[in-house]
């Protein structure tokens, strides 16, 4: 489940994880559960993300970077 295209725009999905994790930092179950996407795609994305710059990571909940923020 690709997040960002080669243009670098991001999926619905990308735009889901991102918009959920703008309320809240959350680990990869709990965005499963808000967002509707099964565990194994949210995981995927999330390491796309991270990989991006958009994401970071801290004992085991994520949050946006500021790049993540204009995104959204």
């Amino acid at each position: 489940m690709p997040c960002i295209d080669d243009s670098g725009n991001l999926s619905d999905s990308g735009k889901a994880l991102l918009a959920a994790l703008s309320k809240e930092n959350l680990g990869v179950k709990e965005l499963s559960s808000q967002i509707g996407v099964p565990l194994f795609k949210v995981r995927s994305s999330i390491r796309e993300l991270v990989e991006a710059g958009l994401l970071e990571e801290s004992a085991e909940k994520y949050s946006l970077t500021e790049s993540g923020k204009t995104y959204l």
